[in-house]
């Protein structure tokens, strides 16, 4: 009787001690990297050469200020859809021996951008992510020394980020783009020569804002 009434009582607290314990620790399953949202950032851009001249004279776009906003859609847990829009405030510059100057004329241009980019993370909780797509600048002066005509370039861009979370539905992001762009000759074709690319850059900071959890 000594030995069941025992066997009772430890399996009374066996059970109660079981009941009081905190349930394990089951990490929640992340249903896509890419949940949907929008982001605004803003930043600096960097430019590019774009023609040189015979006398070995190039011309250009500088840096200046750049805002941009994103909206992004899930494709799956570590695929997504990424549709921007970017303006920015740069300079026109020209290099000669190293030296690069602001031209006078036009001086700053307005640069408009958008892409859409497929986006990727390697692991869904991954913070670091990557995208590559299609884009169309449009320049509201040419960037190429005394031309004033608006310019469009297409070409690709690509993106290198990091989100980090701060609350449920809003992170933070760092992104660093770059812009591919297929640049147009001005003048005549026999004094100056047109870059195949026009690299430029665009270091963004940002607030992401999900929309569902």
């Amino acid at each position: 009787m000594r030995a069941a009434t025992i066997a009772v009582l430890m399996s009374i607290l066996l059970a109660s001690a079981a009941w009081g314990q905190a349930p394990p620790d089951v990490r929640q399953v992340v249903r896509t990297s890419f949940p949907l949202g929008l982001t605004a950032s803003a930043g600096l851009g960097f430019g590019a050469t774009r023609q040189m001249d015979t006398t070995g004279v190039s011309f250009g776009t500088g840096s200046g200020w750049q805002a941009r906003v994103d909206v992004q859609v899930p494709l799956g847990r570590t695929l997504g859809f990424e549709i921007g829009g970017q303006v920015g405030r740069q300079t026109t510059k020209q290099c000669a021996r190293g030296a690069c100057t602001v031209v006078a004329f036009p001086g700053h241009i307005w640069v408009y951008r958008g892409s859409g980019l497929l986006v990727w993370r390697f692991k869904p909780r991954a913070p670091v992510f990557f995208g590559v797509g299609p884009t169309l600048a449009y320049f509201s002066s040419n960037p190429v020394y005394l031309d004033a005509q608006p310019t469009t370039e297409i070409g690709v861009a690509s993106v290198i980020g990091l989100d980090l979370a701060v609350a449920e539905r809003i992170g933070l992001r760092v992104a660093w783009r770059s812009f591919f762009l297929v640049p147009k000759v001005v003048g005549p074709a026999q004094s100056s020569e047109a870059r195949s690319i026009a690299w430029e850059q665009s270091l963004l900071f940002g607030a992401r804002f999900k929309f569902v959890k």
